[in-house]
C-alpha cells in the first residue's frame, strides 16, 4: 500500500525508475526486491501504460507478469515508500475500495503460470 503520490493509501504495483546502464526488465527485478524483499522470475509484459504527469513529465510503465521463485519468501516493506506489502488474491482486490483502477483491470487479465521445474 503506497505511502506518497495520488495513490496514498491504495493498492498498487510496485514502481519505480530505471537506472542509467539498466534494463526495464531489471529495473523490475530490482523495484519488486527493493519494495518486498521478493525475488521472482519474469514471465512476460502484460502491457505499458503511458500518460504525462503535470503536462511535462513523461510517465511510461512496462508492466510485467512475474511469478514468484518460492513461496515462503518473508516479505519485507521498504517502509519509506509502502505502509503495507501483502500476498492479495485478486477476488480480495476487486472487493477492496483501496485497489487501483490500474490493479482492477489486471485482476481482469487470465494468467497462467509454467509448470513447475
Amino acid at each position: 500500500m503506497k505511502r506518497y503520490g495520488r495513490l496514498k493509501s491504495m493498492w498498487s504495483l510496485p514502481a519505480g525508475f530505471v537506472k542509467t546502464g539498466e534494463t526495464i526488465d531489471q529495473a523490475c527485478h530490482r523495484e519488486l526486491f527493493e519494495e518486498t524483499g521478493i525475488n521472482a522470475s519474469m514471465q512476460g509484459l502484460l502491457g505499458i501504460r503511458t500518460g504525462v504527469i503535470r503536462d511535462e513529465i513523461s510517465d511510461n510503465m512496462a508492466i510485467f507478469y512475474l511469478t514468484t521463485n518460492t513461496h515462503d519468501q518473508l516479505i519485507k516493506v521498504q517502509l519509506d515508500e509502502l505502509y503495507e506489502v501483502r500476498w492479495v488474491t485478486p477476488q480480495a482486490l476487486k472487493e477492496d475500495k483501496r485497489t487501483s483502477m490500474l490493479l482492477l483491470e489486471i485482476v481482469e487479465i487470465p494468467l497462467k503460470t509454467k509448470p513447475a521445474a
